[in-house]
């Protein structure tokens, strides 16, 4: 089965349309706020899509997806998966004509939340103090803050009405609807995209709370959007989530602190390295990832080596060794963290497929720590053979594997075909005295078997002789004797 980036025809048409106007400010937000969370390809897409746009119209000229990909210096992959993150957080809306064979797209460009939307959206700030830290988080929250002067004195506004400074026209023209439609929108949005998510139990979730002595009044809306992304997010049930709550909650205002809220299970997360969210990972791979699991299954991956490698894409490659060597009642070495961080910065490999080379040599080949000479040949190997999944590291050791059992097999056929061979064709070798001594020998044995045989025949034909003779003097006798009674 195709995976998902593989449908793209570079060569088809496309057109860049502008439904929202664009601030400096808003540049800003995406250059600050969105950049750590979408990565680098998605904001230079965005930002190439965005130069696309001509004011006259707020549409581009048609291009080709093969134009863009040369500009952005990108693979047809690596296009597909940015553009794919600027969907997934509202940046771009994607179209095709439905039911015509024809491949021509429209991109639809969307403003970023505005900073004060942001920072107050559940998703998108557990996603930035996920991805930068509170240090960092908290500097960006500064700089997208306004700081007014203090001042005790008692200031009175004397701004000036309307009316104060225009006429009020006594004809109102009312606009087209139409042309209404056409007028560039300011972004209306609350938030950046509703999770989907089916499988949390709410009902019980506030029972949980109720049950601590927490007023259905202090679960209000903004309680439950912040539940949901950490839940989806972290994979945090029912249970973890109510305790987290219960940390934050306030007997006194009867309220729940969502900083507070958020902090515990950020808090909880980097303790035992949950970086990325199990339950999303789950999720994303029933919805979109469906595709290339059943791609990798026709490979010749089974379910059990496809959950080991879900784990490699799903946690960095620090947590991942660490975890081995946890298990192992070890620890990571700084010259083994050192060696991952130097792969990771060379961009040769991805997180997913480093976390593979790990497993391979302290699991597989059953070693305790790691050789950074080895790591630099074996990441150099695969990157010459353009692995670049986990899975397909997996399907590159498993034919290595393969190959030298067959390898393994024929030399031991062949061991097997050279013993019998010397078996049933063993001469040994004789020295040449040996085989005259052998042949006089021979001679000698003929020679006295003929004499003993001549001399036998000679023996034979005398006694018969004697016989004969014999046999003439008794009929000799017999006659006389009949001629003696006759007469």
């Amino acid at each position: 089965m195709s995976q998902v980036w593989e449908n793209l025809n570079p060569q088809a048409v496309l057109t860049v349309m502008q439904a929202e106007w664009i601030s400096d400010r808003d540049r800003q937000v995406l250059a600050y706020c969105y950049q750590p969370i979408i990565g680098s390809d998605s904001y230079a897409l965005y930002m190439t899509l965005l130069a696309q746009v001509h004011l006259e119209g707020y549409v581009s000229k048609e291009l080709r997806h093969r134009d863009l990909m040369e500009q952005l210096v990108m693979g047809k992959e690596q296009y597909v998966k940015a553009r794919r993150r600027l969907e997934a957080i509202g940046l771009v809306r994607t179209f095709v004509v439905k039911g015509e064979e024809d491949e021509a797209m429209r991109y639809v460009l969307r403003a970023p939340l505005a900073a004060d939307k942001l920072f107050s959206d559940a998703i998108m700030s557990t996603l930035l103090l996920d991805r930068l830290g509170a240090p960092r988080f908290n500097e960006l929250l500064e700089r997208f803050s306004v700081h007014l002067p203090s001042d005790d004195r008692d200031w009175q506004e004397i701004t000036a009405s309307f009316q104060d400074a225009y006429r009020i026209p006594r004809q109102y023209v009312p606009m087209d609807s139409q042309q209404e439609k056409r007028l560039v929108k300011t972004n209306q949005r609350q938030n950046a995209r509703q999770l989907e998510n089916s499988s949390f139990d709410y009902d019980y979730f506030k029972q949980l709370l109720q049950g601590s002595f927490v007023s259905d009044q202090a679960i209000n809306q903004d309680v439950l959007a912040m539940t949901k992304t950490l839940h989806v997010m972290y994979g945090y049930d029912e249970v973890d989530l109510q305790r987290f709550a219960l940390d934050a909650f306030n007997v006194r205002s009867n309220t729940i602190s969502l900083e507070r809220y958020q902090a515990q299970a950020l808090k909880e997360a980097e303790n035992h390295g949950l970086s990325f969210s199990k339950q999303q990972a789950k999720e994303q791979a029933s919805q979109e990832n469906t595709s290339e699991k059943d791609f990798w299954k026709s490979q010749g991956l089974g379910e059990k080596e496809l959950a080991l490698t879900q784990q490699m894409h799903d946690y960095p490659s620090m947590t991942y060794i660490k975890s081995i060597k946890q298990q192992r009642h070890g620890y990571v070495s700084q010259g083994e963290a050192k060696t991952i961080q130097e792969l990771l910065q060379s961009g040769v490999l991805n997180a997913g497929v480093v976390n593979m080379l790990i497993h391979y040599f302290l699991v597989q080949l059953d070693n305790k720590s790691l050789n950074k000479a080895w790591m630099e040949r074996t990441a150099d190997d695969w990157a010459q053979e353009k692995i670049d999944t986990p899975e397909a590291a997996m399907l590159y050791l498993k034919g290595r594997r393969n190959k030298q059992k067959e390898a393994e097999l024929k030399r031991q056929q062949a061991k097997q075909n050279n013993r019998y061979y010397r078996k049933t064709n063993y001469q040994e070798v004789e020295p040449a005295w040996f085989k005259e001594g052998q042949d006089k020998t021979e001679k000698n044995s003929t020679a006295k078997i003929d004499a003993e045989n001549k001399k036998t025949s000679q023996n034979t034909k005398e006694a018969t002789n004697e016989n004969k003779d014999a046999q003439e003097r008794m009929k000799a006798m017999i006659a006389r004797f009949t001629e003696g009674d006759d007469t």
